[in-house]
Formats: structure tokens, sequence, C-alpha cells
């Protein structure tokens, strides 16, 4: 899975100030600067995490999915845990 470039950073920023805003009303005593700072560094620990995300997916899962699929795969599990409130 490739880690995101400054710009596709910065937009997933906006996107998430944006949905948190319109969810959830306000992040508290959180910055904007502290959100990005999170995004930096949760795109930092999934790329560097890499193998390992990968070596927990069955073998043939692994073998035969491209990277976007995973990341896919990665990215659904996430927002349904987020609905279960997980």
């Amino acid at each position: 899975m490739a880690d995101l470039t400054d710009k596709q950073r910065e937009d997933l920023w906006e996107s998430y100030m944006k949905q948190v805003s319109h969810l959830h009303g306000t992040l508290g005593n959180v910055s904007k600067a502290d959100v990005r700072s999170a995004i930096d560094a949760l795109d930092t620990y999934i790329d560097d995490e890499d193998a390992n995300i990968n070596a927990a997916l069955p073998t043939p899962f692994r073998t035969e999915a491209a990277d976007n699929m995973k990341s896919l795969l990665l990215q659904m599990l996430t927002a349904a845990r987020y609905e279960a409130g997980a």
C-alpha cells in the first residue's frame, strides 16, 4: 500500500475537518494542526506496518489482491468499526 502524497494528506485533512464539524460539531481542544499531525502519523504508521498488515491477510487474498483492493478492505473494515463504535 502506498502512502499518501502531501496534497492527498492535505485534502484528507480538509475533508476530515468538514466531516467532524458536520457529524460531531467540534473536536474540543484539538487544533487543526493536531489533526494534520494525526493524519501524517497514521499514514506513516500504516506505511511502516504494511508488511505486518499484508502478512495478517490469508495467503490467497494476500497474493491475488492488488494493493488498492487491500486498501479498500482496510477502509471498509475501519468504517464498519467506526459505525459499530469500536
